[in-house]
């Protein structure tokens, strides 16, 4: 903003919109104007009342049976174990002021699991792919292939330190 102040954009903003259009038909080469044009300038006002009222963002209630939709898939390598693990993070399409949630999950690696994390996370596994609809039966990719399905879950809610409460998936509920 070199040469622009406050005033001016302030001027700028007051103009009615025909005297603007009008301005800027008169003042295409103007240095001032090119400056002004290369700055981000958002109109809001039609949207005045509805922002603020915004809703703030919610968490289901513990129990809470519904839709959710994969948003992304994180991945990454424990450094306990050197086992792949998977972070699915969901959505509720119905509702969008309801935060995001995520699950964990391993990658099935016999060797590099204890006994009890293998099984457990097999089961698991059973349960997402069925309430998600995954055909395990051939290869597929956990951060390309799975975003954008929808299942059924039942919400659980966590409390942690760093975040507060944030939902959880209690239960996987087989596709309807």
């Amino acid at each position: 903003m070199s040469g622009i102040t406050n005033a001016m954009i302030e001027h700028y903003k007051q103009m009615e919109f025909t005297q603007w259009v009008r301005y800027l038909n008169r003042h295409q080469r103007c240095q001032q104007l090119k400056e002004i044009q290369k700055m981000a300038m958002s109109d809001y006002s039609d949207l005045e009342k509805e922002i603020s009222g915004a809703p703030e963002p919610k968490n289901l209630p513990a129990g809470a049976e519904v839709k959710a939709r994969i948003v992304s898939v994180r991945t990454g390598i424990s450094d306990k174990n050197d086992c792949t693990w998977y972070s699915v993070v969901y959505d509720v399409p119905d509702d969008p002021m309801v935060n995001e949630f995520s699950d964990f999950f391993w990658e099935l690696d016999r060797s590099k699991l204890t006994a009890k994390q293998f099984q457990r996370s097999m089961y698991q596994f059973k349960q997402f792919a069925s309430a998600f609809g995954i055909d395990y039966s051939r290869p597929f990719a956990w951060e390309d292939d799975l975003p954008g399905k929808e299942g059924w879950v039942i919400t659980g809610v966590r409390k942690s330190e760093e975040y507060g409460e944030q939902n959880t998936v209690k239960k996987y509920v087989a596709k309807r």
